[in-house]
């Protein structure tokens, strides 16, 4: 994806691991993203209500709040957090309980981490700025 095409800017990226919210950050900020970072799902959460990132990259194992309850908050917040794309970024095999969360809050995608390179997040998160420009555009 261009960096031109890119009209969504802000990202949220929500991981308690320093280097890989270190990595993720360098690369959005590279490709022309305004990233926000939260340590925490406390954090995410009141960053991602303050803020309204246009999508969201939440770690689902994060102290104080998991993401799979951040994620739940946002969806019934109002209508933004009813859209807005989450990726949920994990090292968690899907369970029944986050399965059930999946089909409830509808992440755009559930990514285990060890199953994806940072590429393949970054381009998830390109094509996803592109097709909220489309909609926005059309």
């Amino acid at each position: 994806m261009a960096q031109a095409l890119t009209q969504v800017k802000k990202v949220l990226i929500a991981e308690d691991e320093a280097a890989l919210r270190s990595v993720l950050k360098d690369h959005l900020e590279g490709r022309g993203f305004e990233v926000l970072e939260a340590r925490n799902g406390k954090e995410a959460l009141e960053i991602a209500l303050r803020e309204r990132p246009d999508i969201l990259l939440l770690d689902i194992m994060m102290p104080r709040v998991n993401g799979m309850r951040v994620m739940h908050q946002i969806r019934k917040a109002d209508a933004w957090g009813k859209d807005v794309p989450i990726m949920l970024i994990t090292n968690l095999s899907a369970n029944q309980k986050i399965l059930e969360g999946v089909v409830e809050d509808k992440p755009v995608y559930y990514i285990e981490k060890a199953g994806y390179s940072i590429r393949e997040v970054i381009e998830k998160v390109e094509m996803l700025a592109a097709a909220k420009q489309a909609v926005a555009i059309g």
